[in-house]
């Protein structure tokens, strides 16, 4: 087959700068379809630098030095230039996508988040019969930590009504996705994945009244993460006579949202306050490598995002046999379930990941089974067995 990805703002071979999850799945779909001798071309859109823009858009500017880039056999980066430069989404869809050829050439075209086709629908860029419609997080998710303007809820609407297929990661999205009038026919699961050859398991145990923790939560620090909740959780825990320790896994530095950088000034500031300075460790962004790392070298994985529309890092975590305590938000954790996968969830407050990290220490069998429990997950959530069910379901298009 010929694809053709189209992902707008995430720039796959550019992680080091963006680590977004977003951007991770997709390499993986690309690099995975490539091996099996597809043609994958990435288009994305090319920053410039300008003294308007911020820090995000000059660094991905300077770095995006050439137009196409060959990430592996079968699999490339085509960059177009954007020069529109502001908060319009919708203007910069429709600029990305004026400056792109048709199509019609792909057999298959698959587009990445329902602002991207909206600049390619509007503009009649794309074959519509032939098209897949990813929609990486979806306005009800938005709603749980911004707000969401009628008019993006519109337009999300008509670009689900208009694709001819929508590829969800989870029941859950596309159940919320069907509440919409999409006729469910439409709409083909394809679970997230994970690297097990980085993301290698190894069984956790832990000693009975153990009186420290090592908790460790990744993923992009931002408002539906919920990293705050961990101060009022680290104050819970002492309160119990429990040492913790918090490692925070995302990116600091590079902010492309001036409201996540001001969440995450925030959030030091907080942690300064209450004089938790020794509990946190704020590790920047870190490769897959390093993360697994990270993870087989802590305790606890906790996940109190308000806001996935799957979950990567809860998997990418689970996979390494760390116990893991996630948002019952999480759309994952009903997929785990459906694969007879015993996981914990619990509703996402500091409250509740509090009781639960205290249950675990109290009790190191329940502990041990949610480790062994985590083995599992190589037979239905890894990227080749991701990939090949995305083979199949794509193929069954053209």
């Amino acid at each position: 087959m010929k694809i053709a990805f189209i992902s707008r703002s995430r720039d796959p071979s550019l992680l080091h700068i963006d680590s977004d999850g977003g951007g991770v799945t997709i390499l993986n779909y690309a690099l995975g379809l490539g091996k099996r001798g597809h043609d994958v071309d990435i288009y994305t859109s090319r920053a410039v630098k300008s003294t308007k823009a911020g820090l995000y858009s000059n660094l991905k500017a300077a770095t995006q030095d050439k137009e196409r880039v060959a990430l592996a056999d079968h699999v490339t980066v085509i960059r177009k230039t954007v020069n529109y430069i502001g908060n319009d989404y919708y203007q910069h869809s429709l600029d990305f996508a004026s400056n792109l050829d048709s199509f019609e050439r792909y057999d298959i075209v698959c587009i990445f988040h329902p602002v991207t086709a909206y600049g390619l629908f509007h503009l009649n860029k794309v074959p519509l019969s032939r098209t897949v419609l990813f929609p990486m997080l979806i306005s009800d998710e938005y709603k749980r930590f911004s707000d969401i303007s009628e008019k993006y809820v519109e337009i999300e609407k008509s670009i689900f009504y208009k694709a001819s297929r929508i590829c969800s990661p989870s029941r859950v999205e596309s159940e919320a996705i069907m509440k919409k009038g999409v006729d469910s026919k439409k709409i083909f699961i394809i679970h997230r994945g994970f690297n097990e050859r980085i993301f290698t398991y190894s069984r956790h145990q832990i000693k009975k009244k153990q009186k420290q923790v090592m908790l460790v939560c990744i993923g992009a620090i931002r408002p539906q993460k919920q990293q705050h909740i961990f101060i009022e959780i680290v104050k819970l825990l002492l309160e119990k006579g429990i040492i913790p320790k918090v490692r925070v896994v995302g990116e600091n530095k590079i902010f492309y949202n001036e409201k996540y950088e001001k969440y995450y000034v925030d959030l030091r500031n907080k942690i300064k306050k209450a004089s938790y300075e020794n509990y946190f460790e704020f590790t920047g962004a870190l490769s897959q490598l390093e993360i697994s790392k990270i993870l087989k070298t802590s305790d606890i994985a906790a996940f109190p995002s308000v806001a996935e529309s799957f979950g990567k890092a809860v998997l990418e975590a689970m996979a390494t046999g760390i116990p893991t305590i996630m948002s019952n938000e999480v759309g994952a954790y009903e997929e785990f379930s459906r694969s007879q996968i015993n996981s914990l969830a619990v509703d996402p407050d500091s409250k509740s990941f509090a009781n639960a990290v205290l249950n675990l220490l109290d009790d190191p069998d329940s502990y041990s089974f949610l480790s062994r429990e985590c083995k599992y997950l190589a037979n239905e959530f890894n990227w080749d067995h991701v990939t090949d069910k995305l083979e199949e379901f794509l193929k069954s298009g053209i």
